[in-house]
């Protein structure tokens, strides 16, 4: 996780305003409520654009309750090889 993340406890929230907040919500489910499987990722703010990754405070935080998020890590377990 980063220094300086939106998911932290120990770091003040500021990073984005309250509109980007509102507009990323649709990324953070709840159990009986989880985000589909073809649902949006809360990207890493250091990401550059068009190769965005996931957040790391985002998946340890919420990532469970996205069910494409569930579906990455149920194949990864199938995969054969390193």
């Amino acid at each position: 996780m980063c220094a300086e993340g939106p998911w932290r406890r120990d770091v003040a929230p500021g990073q984005f305003d309250t509109g980007r907040y509102d507009a990323l919500g649709v990324t953070v489910g709840r159990p009986g409520r989880e985000v589909p499987v073809v649902g949006p990722i809360f990207a890493c703010h250091k990401s550059v654009e068009g190769t965005e990754e996931a957040c790391a405070g985002w998946l340890a935080v919420t990532g469970y309750n996205h069910l494409g998020i569930r579906l990455m890590v149920a194949a990864q377990g199938r995969q054969e090889g390193p």
